[in-house]
């Protein structure tokens, strides 16, 4: 008999499955192998469903729902899981096609950036704008992933359940949607005072840029001068 936390994990498994199966079959007009897809996982878990005593016919079932779900990204528009987040993912892969998960994993702190051991002044203030920037751009991110989420948060409950991965777009619909074990209080507060973070570090970059403004129109007016 399956032990009770790996069949609560196969339920869910299989829910994912019907998940997968309802999109995949709803591109019976378009793509008729992705339909094909569908109705095969879907017999698969109704087979599974009916014959509960069947431990291999589950765990195959399984199995199968699990492939697919490694493969998610190839399958077709309209079909993918997350589809409506994928422009913010491939805005952050060009912003740093070394580490997409920089921008939702780091905290930046301005003041580790200071002017410390005597530090060139223009070292320094480009540290200072490029910690800013990152965290203005992680907003803008995260506006954009919000108006973008669609029905990213049902996807998201559902391959929690399941214990899947998400990668890199854990963290971002941790902060656009929240932490639904987290008390709600708690995250408003969270959010608050991130808000409030943010706002001060813009200032921060409006400053710097402002003061590299001065620079560069003076260095303007010398050229003038000496043209």
């Amino acid at each position: 008999m399956m032990q009770p936390e790996k069949l609560e994990r196969s339920d869910a498994i299989l829910q994912l499955g019907r998940r997968i199966a309802s999109q995949l079959t709803s591109q019976r007009d378009e793509d008729i192998t992705c339909a094909w897809m569908g109705h095969h996982i879907a017999e698969l878990i109704a087979a599974a469903d009916d014959d509960p005593s069947d431990e291999k016919l589950r765990d195959d079932c399984v199995r199968t729902i699990l492939e697919i779900w490694t493969y998610k990204s190839s399958l077709p528009d309209g079909a993918r899981p997350f589809e409506e987040m994928e422009p913010v993912l491939r805005t952050l892969a060009a912003l740093d096609p070394e580490s997409t998960s920089r921008f939702f994993s780091h905290r930046f702190d301005l003041d580790s950036h200071s002017d410390q051991n005597g530090e060139n002044t223009w070292i320094s203030l480009s540290r200072c704008i490029d910690s800013a920037a990152r965290v203005v751009i992680q907003c803008c991110l995260e506006q954009a992933a919000s108006e973008l989420a669609g029905n990213s948060d049902e996807w998201a409950k559902i391959a929690k359940e399941a214990e899947m991965d998400l990668g890199i777009l854990e963290p971002i619909l941790l902060l656009t949607h929240g932490d639904e074990k987290g008390n709600a209080k708690a995250h408003r507060e969270s959010r608050k005072e991130r808000t409030k973070s943010r706002m001060e570090q813009l200032d921060v970059l409006l400053k710097a840029s402002a003061h590299l403004k001065e620079e560069l129109r003076r260095s303007l007016k010398e050229l003038e001068n000496g043209a």
